[in-house]
C-alpha cells in the first residue's frame, strides 16, 4: 500500500503539474506518460498478488512470485526515473530559472496533503541522492519549508530507510526464516 500510494502520487503529480508547467516551454515526448501507464500496471499485478494469496498459505510461493514482480518493477521504475532525470534537468536548466523552479516545487508541496508529503518526501530525497549525490539533495532540500525539513529528517526519512531497509531484507533473502503471514490482502511480518 505505501509504495502504491507512493508512486501513484508521484505520477499524479508529474501528469497534473509538473509536466503540464514543462510543456508551457518545451515539448514532453509521450513515453513518460506511457511508463507511468506500464508502472501503474505493475503495481496493481502486486496488489493483486497479494489478494490471490490471501486465503493461502503458500509463503514460499507468494515470496517468490512478490520478489519477481518487485524485481520487474524496480528495474521499469529505475530505467524511468532515469530516463526523465535525464530529459528533466536539462529542460529545466535550458526553459526555466532556479526561481521559476523552486516556485513550482513550492506549489507542489502546498498543494499535497502532509501525509502525502510524508511519503513522498523520504522517497523522493532517496532517488535525488542516487543520481545526484548529497550535494544535489542539500540544493533541493533547501528549498523545502524548514517546518517539513525538521520533522523530515528527525520522523518521516529515518521511518522511510527502516521500512525500505525491512523489506529489502525479507525481499533479498532466499529462503526466508522471518515468520510471516498473508492477512487482510497483505504480507505481514509476524513480530
Amino acid at each position: 500500500t505505501y509504495i502504491y500510494k507512493l508512486v501513484h502520487h508521484h505520477h499524479d503529480t508529474e501528469e497534473k503539474v509538473f509536466f503540464p508547467w514543462l510543456e508551457s516551454r518545451m515539448d514532453i515526448p509521450k513515453r513518460y506518460t506511457e511508463d507511468h501507464e506500464t508502472l501503474i500496471s505493475r503495481l496493481d499485478d502486486i496488489r493483486d498478488l497479494q489478494a490471490k494469496y490471501a486465503n493461502s498459505n503458500d509463503m514460499g510461493q507468494f515470496l517468490e512470485e512478490l520478489k519477481r514482480q518487485s524485481v520487474e518493477l524496480e528495474e521499469s521504475m529505475i530505467e524511468h526515473l532515469n530516463a526523465e532525470e535525464e530529459m528533466v534537468i536539462p529542460a529545466l536548466r535550458d526553459h526555466f530559472t532556479e526561481k521559476e523552479h523552486d516556485a513550482t516545487v513550492d506549489r507542489i508541496m502546498k498543494s499535497a496533503a502532509i501525509g502525502e508529503v510524508a511519503t513522498m518526501l523520504p522517497w523522493i530525497l532517496s532517488g535525488i541522492e542516487r543520481w545526484g549525490g548529497q550535494k544535489e539533495v542539500d540544493i533541493f532540500f533547501k528549498n523545502v519549508p524548514l517546518p517539513i525539513r525538521f520533522i523530515a529528517k528527525g520522523v518521516w526519512v529515518p521511518n522511510y530507510t527502516a521500512k525500505r531497509e525491512k523489506l529489502f531484507t525479507i525481499l533479498l533473502q532466499q529462503d526466508s526464516d522471518i515468520p510471516m503471514k498473508i492477512e487482510q490482502g497483505c504480507c505481514c511480518i509476524i513480530m
